[in-house]
């Protein structure tokens, strides 16, 4: 699963076997399909990497604050997986 380690991170060949290994390691797990997490996280990433240290838009903040919170109702701590 783990394919390789850079700079002390560990990267996976794809975004759902880097979704399962934090899932595992956060000891966390949500509520919907993990390709639809997974859709959730590219928007989120896409809209943070349009905020600029100078400057933004407040409704892009706004949309950041709104995905941020979609994604929070989603997770669940401790995953049925406990050890």
């Amino acid at each position: 699963m783990q394919d390789y380690e850079i700079n002390g991170f560990f990267m996976f060949e794809t975004k759902e076997e880097s979704l399962l290994e934090t899932i595992k390691t956060k000891r966390i797990s949500f509520t919907k399909d993990h390709s639809e997490i997974i859709n959730l996280f590219d928007d989120y990433i896409d809209l943070k990497s349009q905020l600029k240290a100078d400057g933004f838009k407040k409704q892009l903040l706004d949309e950041l604050i709104n995905k941020n919170k979609i994604i929070s109702d989603f997770t669940q701590r401790g995953s049925n997986n406990d050890e």
